[in-house]
């Protein structure tokens, strides 16, 4: 660690989204080891869905959020930022970019998403170039695992990449101890929405449940709004999702309808002992996601000892290994899916060894003390070992 002053822009719940939680975690942690790093609270919307509009409301609270940061970066030499990853967001990333190397600061850029890459190839062109000033305007840059450097590396080749995993308080987690259900529990943590894979799932269920008449499907988050504006919608199924998106969002709220006839139990948005809870007494984790860089969902599954069904994009194949701490299906894949949870309904053992294997490598290398001693060195620019 060094002695350099940093200001720590970031996105805090709520929402009690992935960024949000995340960066909540790390902050508490980096002050308690480096008291003089400065936190200032990047977030300009309460809702999941609102993310990435441009109104009027968002223009005015990010002009205030401005004024705050060009005060803030002013007592220190470096600026860490989280990276948005929508076209509003990353505008305002290169405002502030730009602003922080005007002010002769140093930027730090932290990308907790997957797809970053596709997102630059599916931009025009002029944005491309905005994205180009923004992101190699950097000093150092952050991806979640391994395999996400490339993606960053061909946009901002001169950018030093440094590799940090999200991280959670291992003695806030109990380990599963039975896994022998006569029930079997899964359970979907994250929005209730296709980008998540949860209209895959949905569908994957019903068939397993004919199948195996006792298993139960929790599930937690914010459901989809059918009025929600469709320039929000995600970057999947580019022309077949949109146009049948509100349909989409109106099958979601008609299979949580079912409710517990249907073997379905919505919990609503959870945090603290509630969502311990959820996770505590499921028997398989199940996110098959279209996008992702490194799920916080996934990660608390495996500190809780649960064994995992996920897809393999974005960070996820770095983090699950096929066929010893979860398994792995392709994005889209319903079949896949079905027949991965149906493997983990039907063995036991597997889930067990799975889940404990999860526990072990959760503590071993994602506490989040261990990875806030990394994030401050990476913010601080002390040299990089990985």
């Amino acid at each position: 660690m060094t002695d350099r002053r940093a200001l720590l822009w970031v996105p805090l719940p709520p929402p009690m989204a992935g960024p949000e939680i995340a960066s909540r975690w790390l902050v508490d942690a980096c002050t308690r080891l480096a008291p003089g790093l400065r936190v200032e609270n990047a977030t300009l919307r309460t809702s999941n869905m609102e993310k990435g509009r441009l109104d009027l409301s968002g223009i005015v609270a990010f002009a205030r959020a401005y004024i705050r940061f060009v005060r803030a970066a002013r007592s220190v030499d470096i600026v860490y930022l989280v990276a948005a990853a929508n076209t509003v967001g990353c505008t305002r990333d290169a405002v502030l970019v730009v602003t922080a190397r005007i002010m002769r600061r140093q930027v730090v850029i932290h990308f907790r998403g997957g797809r970053y890459g596709e997102y630059y190839d599916q931009s025009q062109a002029l944005f491309r170039f905005l994205l180009r000033l923004s992101w190699g305007g950097a000093a150092r840059a952050i991806v979640q695992t391994p395999r996400l450097r490339a993606q960053l590396a061909r946009v901002a080749p001169n950018v030093e990449i440094a590799v940090l995993p999200n991280g959670l308080p291992a003695a806030s987690f109990a380990a599963k101890s039975q896994y022998t259900s006569p029930r079997p529990r899964l359970l979907f943590v994250g929005h209730l929405i296709h980008s998540k894979g949860f209209h895959d799932l949905m569908h994957g269920f019903r068939r397993l449940r004919a199948k195996w008449p006792e298993l139960v499907l929790a599930c937690a988050g914010e459901l989809p709004r059918p009025e929600h504006d469709a320039g929000q919608l995600p970057t999947v199924n580019p022309t077949e999702y949109p146009r049948r998106y509100h349909d989409i969002c109106q099958e979601i709220h008609a299979f949580i309808a079912e409710g517990r006839d249907g073997g379905i139990e919505y919990a609503g948005v959870v945090s603290g002992d509630a969502k311990v809870s959820l996770f505590g007494s499921a028997d398989i984790f199940v996110l098959p996601s279209y996008t992702e860089g490194f799920s916080l969902a996934v990660l608390e599954a495996m500190f809780h000892g649960l064994p995992i069904v996920t897809t393999s994009c974005g960070g996820l194949p770095d983090i699950v290994k096929h066929g010893e701490n979860g398994l792995l299906v392709e994005p889209g894949d319903v079949e896949g899916l079905i027949s991965a949870i149906d493997r983990l309904v039907a063995n036991p053992g597997l889930r067990e060894a799975m889940g404990r294997r999860n526990a072990r490598e959760a503590r071993e290398r994602y506490d989040i003390g261990v990875v806030a001693r990394q994030l401050v060195d990476i913010v601080t620019l002390s040299p990089l070992y990985t």
